[in-house]
């Protein structure tokens, strides 16, 4: 059987050392016939040399600075036509293990699960992300890490010995929000939700298009047997922004 093939859309903003490590990881443990595509927001730190370099990386420069969902939109569009699942992705994550083939897998099956219509986009679970897609990397009985990143595959072997032997529903969560750091959605799911809304400044793009996928009939859901390293805002905190007061400007209209 062919696998589905799934273009990866990736924002780099600086960040250099973080990008080719991200990068570098996502080669190694992606399972299905894929693409990247980097969108180089206007960097200056060497980004767009290295990725110069890269052959198997689709680049697209904006020698302005533009707002995040804008480059989201602009990598989307650049997909290859005959891609099935597009993912967005954060730069600065460590992927563990098949983690595309699980998400798209849920992706494909969800009409099989009970109270599920249809999935438009699944995530991972990680240590640093909001709601209920976060587990804690610390041990609650020793207060020590769970896993370094040598260890995430064997860490993430636990997780689907814990989830993988219950039913299929209870495999996954059904969530009105759904991180944006790291998902996987169908191509049936951007072309009839749309584009990201280009917020400015940035924030809360996630949780506008999970209220909209939603109101497509698509559903939203976090893999509990899945699992992304994420290292946490390093872009924002590198621009100096506010992220908490960015994502209230923009949920005013709900």
């Amino acid at each position: 059987m062919t696998k589905p093939f799934i273009s990866h859309v990736m924002v780099a903003c600086n960040g250099l050392e973080l990008t080719s490590a991200s990068i570098k990881s996502l080669r190694e443990n992606s399972h299905l016939n894929s693409e990247i595509i980097v969108i180089d927001n206007a960097t200056n730190d060497g980004t767009s040399d290295w990725l110069k370099g890269q052959k198997d990386i689709k680049v697209i420069r904006s020698d302005e600075l533009i707002c995040y969902s804008a480059a989201l939109n602009l990598g989307l569009h650049a997909a290859n036509p005959e891609t099935q699942f597009m993912s967005i992705l954060n730069n600065d994550l460590y992927f563990t293990d098949n983690w595309d083939g699980k998400l798209t897998t849920i992706i494909d099956k969800g009409h099989e699960l009970p109270n599920y219509d249809k999935i438009g986009i699944a995530g991972p679970m990680s240590n640093e992300v909001a709601g209920l897609q976060k587990i804690s990397m610390l041990d609650e009985r020793t207060g020590t890490p769970k896993y370094n990143i040598s260890t995430l595959n064997h860490y993430v072997r636990q997780l689907e010995d814990k989830f993988l032997v219950l039913p299929k529903e209870e495999q996954i969560l059904k969530l009105g929000f759904l991180s944006g750091f790291c998902w996987v959605m169908s191509r049936e799911c951007w072309e009839i939700v749309g584009d990201f809304h280009e917020f400015k400044p940035l924030g809360f793009e996630d949780n506008d298009y999970v209220v909209r996928a939603n109101e497509a009939g698509f559903a939203s859901v976090a893999v509990l047997y899945s699992y992304v390293h994420h290292l946490g805002s390093e872009t924002t905190k590198r621009l100096n922004q506010d992220y908490a007061m960015r994502g209230l400007i923009n949920k005013m209209p709900y």
